[in-house]
């Protein structure tokens, strides 16, 4: 199965692991991965998995995935790749140096007078009975933008920033609309994802997106 640093290593990241913590050559942030079992159906494993970047000056950021299974190794393996196509490659990029990834885009932002570089993932999607992937005509075209506008127009400190914004619809119950911006629920930002015209799917579905900001100037050295 692989490692928590084997995901960091294959990235070509000299990843360095002691107890548990992960170091990186020539950087200041830390990394580690945490696990938290949920109530399952029986015979099935429900795990949370959290990745942990802490930064030097004591900001922890917490990037959450679940991973489920028939065991604890299959529900741990499924969070990991969970993991690895959500968001870690926007980490790699903006607190480990490793910006030559076709999986992020690198955007310049202005916000409150200060330049920004957005570390930008795909929006992911999926279905839970098919297991395929969800038709790109039900991710709604303003699901990113309407998020991004407010960004835009908020106040932030001069250091990194991280948002997280997910989207699950159930048939026949009202879908569940997070947005995290710094581990905060940002109700602003729920509220605009909710106003937008989202065409449903027959089964149960999800969509979300992981984004990293850090000011100009900013390293993570």
């Amino acid at each position: 199965m692989t490692t928590t640093r084997e995901l960091l290593t294959a990235h070509g990241i000299d990843a360095h692991e002691e107890n548990g913590i992960i170091a990186v050559s020539g950087f200041s942030s830390k990394f580690a991965i945490l696990l938290f079992g949920h109530p399952s159906a029986p015979g099935r494993t429900m795990l949370q998995v959290d990745a942990l970047v802490a930064l030097a000056d004591g900001t922890n950021l917490i990037e959450s995935c679940a991973g489920w299974g028939d065991n604890f190794d299959e529900a741990l393996a499924t969070g990991l790749r969970n993991f690895s196509a959500y968001s870690l490659h926007q980490l790699m990029s903006a607190f480990f140096g490793h910006q030559e990834c076709d999986q992020v885009e690198l955007e310049q932002w202005s916000i409150g007078g200060t330049s920004w570089t957005a570390h930008l993932g795909g929006i992911n999607a999926f279905e839970y009975e098919d297991t395929g992937m969800v038709p790109t005509e039900l991710i709604h075209s303003d699901f990113f933008t309407a998020i991004e506008s407010l960004v835009k127009q908020k106040a932030l400190e001069t250091k990194p920033h991280w948002l997280r914004a997910y989207r699950m619809y159930m048939p026949g119950q009202e879908p569940t609309i997070e947005v995290l911006l710094d581990n905060e629920q940002w109700p602003e930002a729920e509220k605009a994802v909710a106003k937008l015209d989202w065409t449903e799917h027959p089964v149960a579905w999800q969509c979300r997106f992981f984004m990293v900001l850090t000011p100009e100037g900013w390293t993570g050295r």
